[in-house]
């Protein structure tokens, strides 16, 4: 089965993210994309693994 496929300006709903910040991180490789007639087009899965590689957890202090 095939992964639902976005474009730039789906990702960017989805992340709350401007276009020029989704591209930077297209170009800097940190989200997965390909270039098919001009047009980017990203996994789903890619767009899950970006965001779960960064997540913050919240530190605990130790005593």
């Amino acid at each position: 089965m095939v992964d639902k496929l976005l474009l730039v300006e789906d990702v960017c709903k989805y992340l709350k993210l401007g276009k020029s910040t989704v591209y930077k991180l297209i170009k800097s490789g940190e989200l997965s994309a390909a270039k098919i007639r001009g047009h980017y087009l990203i996994n789903i899965s890619d767009v899950e693994k970006f965001i779960n590689g960064n997540k913050t957890a919240k530190k605990k202090k130790h005593k």
